[in-house]
């Protein structure tokens, strides 16, 4: 996962967060109102803005955040690989990705990998098109979800 959006949204959910308790804290008052002008057919009328609009605007930056961040973790689900050799008697697989962003791996290679659970290499065979999920453990990676691309 992108590790900058998902602070970058965090970020903005915080800000967001403390700005909504606040306001919704707050009783309106003549300092708490905010004047809006509004241009109309001919002339320019100010509007009052109350702060429960301003909550709902807020309410709306933290729910277009929490999207942002849904759409960072879907986009990066899972690592696209090709199989390139199985050894279930050491629990490993070879595998030939693109970039895993997840894993701190900006080009393609070609890696062996543990995998945490060794039934997960029944599912696939040599030349087999995957998406895998893996993290690091005991100096090097393990495979923790492995299943054939669609």
């Amino acid at each position: 996962m992108n590790r900058a959006v998902v602070a970058s949204a965090a970020a903005l959910i915080a800000a967001a967060g403390a700005a909504l308790v606040v306001a919704s804290a707050q009783r309106p008052t003549a300092q708490s109102i905010v004047m809006v002008t509004r241009a109309t057919d001919s002339a320019t009328q100010p509007e009052k803005e109350k702060p429960m609009t301003i909550m709902k605007t807020l309410s709306s930056a933290i729910f277009a955040a929490a999207l942002s961040i849904g759409a960072a973790i879907a986009q990066d689900a899972g690592i696209s690989a090709e199989v390139k050799k199985i050894d279930e008697s050491a629990a490993k697989i070879t595998l030939k990705h693109g970039p895993a962003k997840s894993l701190g791996m900006d080009e393609p290679m070609t890696m062996v990998y543990r995998v945490k659970d060794p039934a997960m290499l029944k599912q696939v065979k040599v030349g087999d098109r995957v998406k895998f999920e893996a993290e690091e453990a005991g100096g090097g990676y393990a495979v923790t979800k492995l299943q054939k691309a669609k």
